[in-house]
This record gives C-alpha cells, structure tokens and sequence, in this order.
C-alpha cells in the first residue's frame, strides 16, 4: 500500500513539476456520461476524465501487480462509491457544505447509480471496495496549497530501481 501511494502521489506531482495544468492533474475523476450504453461492461469499461489516475496507469500499468494498477487508475473516481456501495447514495446531502465537500461531492442520480451497478459483477465490486479503502485515506491526506512540491529526485530514483526492471520505466 506505501508503494501504492507513493506511486500515485509522485506521478501526479511530477506532472504539475512538469508543467500539465492543475485541472488535469489535482482534480477528482468524473464518469463521463453514466446513463450511456457501455462499449465494455465493469469498472474497466468506464469512459473517465483524463487526470493523473489514468496518467498514471497508462505509464505504470504493465509494470505493477492488478490491485496496484486499479488504485492508480480508480483511487479519485467519485462516482465510485455509488458502484461499490449503492445504498451510501441513499443517505447523502444534496449538496455540498463546503469548497473542500464541492471537490469531493457528485450528484448522481437513481437511474445512474442503477445504470453503473448493472454494468458491474462480482469482481468488479470486490476491486471497487479495494479501492474505495485506498481512496478514503488518500483523500483524508490532501491539503490544498499554492507551492509547487520539492521532489527529491534521488528518492524517485530509489523507487523506480526497486520496483521496475532494470531501474527504467518507458515512457
């Protein structure tokens, strides 16, 4: 799970260190459109936002087992909840409380929490609960900030010579 995060937090960084714009790398992944017929059925087959998550996974993927490779992609998809627990949608505000609950908030309606539950089975959900577990303590651990993160570029390089052949990830 360290490496999970540290994998996942370092890309992300990286990417504003090198210049992609906020809004494709510090947001919240969005379903593009719940209600539309899937080209592909399960967690797999969602149309989402391009943001650090699927930066992440396109760049990491053929290097890390599958459960690291779904926290990278799925860890700030919003809508999952309503997929791994569809009664939490039951309970919730209708809207945001704060500027922080705006980041994190979504509306879905019924007919699209039934429309993502259809596509889904019975592994999907048990990837999606892994996940969400991941997911609560990545957004517990945000703080909003205007500098740009120092990166210790010795230790990415430590990163990358233990858990990638050879020390070389090919971008």
């Amino acid at each position: 799970m360290t490496l999970t995060l540290t994998l996942t937090l370092t890309t992300g960084k990286l990417l504003t260190v090198f210049g992609e714009r906020d809004e494709n790398v510090d947001c919240m992944n969005r379903i593009k459109n719940p209600l539309a017929p899937p080209k592909r059925r399960g967690l797999d087959g969602l149309e989402v936002e391009w943001n650090h998550d699927e930066f992440g996974y396109i760049k990491l993927r053929r290097y890390l087992p599958p459960r690291v490779r779904d926290v990278m992609r799925y860890h700030s998809l919003r809508e999952l909840k309503y997929i791994v627990a569809p009664e939490w949608y039951k309970n919730q505000p209708r809207q945001a409380h704060s500027e922080m609950d705006a980041d994190l908030h979504v509306e879905v309606t019924p007919e699209e929490v039934a429309a993502l539950n259809r596509r889904m089975d019975a592994s999907d959900l048990e990837r999606g609960k892994f996940v969400a577990h991941f997911a609560y303590f990545d957004a517990q651990s945000k703080m909003e900030t205007e500098e740009i993160p120092v990166i210790d570029y010795a230790e990415v390089q430590q990163l990358i010579l233990a858990y990638f052949p050879d020390g070389r990830i090919d971008w």
